[in-house]
């Protein structure tokens, strides 16, 4: 490790900190870094600095190599905007699941293991690398950062476009990371949280509210997302029990925000373009246009709500985040 940061200094400028190491820079020529060259080093400095930790729940410095990672994000190009097939499909079928209601159908599903995204793995040059977790680091070091300017009340929502971008492309290249839903999530969670603090004036403007509404929709379905895929396997590691923990907090959180005023259940208000059949006075069966109706009932909000929190609370009585039972390296769920 300590060879490979002057090389990384010496022909592309990258610099990183660490307690051990301080890197000293001279006069060299920066060159460009390639797309091959960064799909390798990415792939290398992965495995080298998390080993057989899950990057989001490393207790290290998370930002010692964030500008090399930013670097490489940069030099692999625009993923996201790729006009190949499977690609355009999968963004496709990510942006329908986020755009539809929270149904007790759809919660069912999550909490049964048995809610899907019918997206493909695109076989190309960049799908090993991302696999590995290059956009899904990148993007758990961007949101730190956040975390970090945001106690200082520095940060920026703009700031979590980079992010949301980052990890949508994780998802289009179909890794089954359940982590990456949840940092979608606390993305949108993060968008409404900001809205409500910051830009309350958007509740007086029923158009206004319904944007901080479809953002919290999104939060919630993506934590569901991720329930989903964490069900989904046969063993709960210490990890995934941490990490499962995380993910129903935020869910029962979101909910609970949802619930009461000012949102008074806003996300879970939907309105279907299909005109609806009726019985006018006369009895005879005629077309109306509804307004929006609600998708979900306060009983099953209430009772999702202390779901979440229950289960969660539960994970500490059974003793499952503080056992020994790491059976498998975070990366071997996703070769």
């Amino acid at each position: 490790y300590k060879e490979l940061r002057p090389i990384m200094w010496c022909k592309y400028h990258f610099t990183t900190t660490s307690d051990s190491f301080i890197s000293k820079p001279h006069e060299t020529r920066e060159r460009s870094m390639g797309r091959t060259v960064a799909l390798t080093l990415g792939s290398y400095l992965l495995k080298l600095q998390y080993q057989h930790t899950n990057p989001l729940l490393y207790n290290g410095n998370k930002n010692v190599l964030k500008q090399v990672f930013d670097n490489i994000v940069e030099a692999i190009g625009d993923v996201a905007t790729s006009e190949k097939y499977l690609i355009t499909r999968n963004h496709y079928r990510i942006k329908e699941f986020l755009n539809q209601p929270i149904t007790i159908a759809l919660i069912k599903k999550s909490l049964a293991g048995n809610l899907k995204v019918d997206i493909s793995s695109p076989r190309d040059e960049l799908h090993e690398a991302i696999n590995a977790g290059i956009y899904y680091v990148s993007s758990i070091q961007a949101l730190h950062q956040y975390n970090q300017r945001k106690k200082l009340m520095q940060a920026r929502p703009s700031e979590l476009d980079y992010i949301i971008k980052n990890i949508t492309i994780d998802l289009l290249y179909n890794t089954g990371r359940f982590e990456s839903w949840y940092i979608l999530g606390q993305c949108y969670s993060y968008i409404v949280e900001d809205d409500l603090i910051w830009t309350s004036d958007k509740l007086a403007s029923k158009e206004k509210k319904n944007t901080i509404a479809e953002a919290q929709r999104k939060a919630i379905l993506c934590y569901l997302m991720s329930l989903s895929l964490l069900y989904t396997n046969d063993k709960i590691t210490q990890d995934n029990a941490i990490i499962l923990k995380m993910v129903l907090e935020s869910l029962g959180k979101e909910l609970t925000i949802s619930y009461y005023k000012p949102m008074s259940k806003a996300c879970f208000e939907w309105k279907y373009n299909d005109p609806a059949l009726k019985l006018s006075d006369n009895l005879e069966v005629e077309k109306t246009s509804i307004d929006s109706i609600l998708t979900l009932s306060s009983f099953n909000i209430q009772q999702l709500i202390l779901l979440s929190f229950s289960k969660a609370v539960k994970l500490d009585d059974d003793n499952l985040l503080n056992d020994d039972r790491v059976t498998k390296s975070w990366m071997s769920y996703y070769n």
